[in-house]
């Protein structure tokens, strides 16, 4: 964590977010999150931690085409 950028502001993806721990960490440090995880009892926990702070999404990452519209991620955890 003490090796991450300085996030103010960048949008971020969490990718297999679990329960939203370092999704928390990313807010905290003022960046935009997209939070994705395959299971959705993970988002739903996540969801409930951190509202609308963030953008909870279902996702199996390992999918050849992942729908992020034209999301431009300036950092990935």
């Amino acid at each position: 964590l003490k090796h991450w950028p300085d996030l103010k502001g960048l949008q971020c993806l969490d990718a297999g977010c679990g329960p939203g721990e370092y999704t928390g960490l990313l807010l905290e440090r003022g960046a935009k999150v997209i939070a994705v995880d395959v299971s959705d009892k993970m988002i739903e926990i996540a969801r409930a931690r951190h509202g609308q702070r963030a953008e909870f999404r279902i996702m199996d990452l390992s999918a050849e085409h992942l729908d992020f519209e034209s999301a431009k991620f300036h950092f990935i955890n």
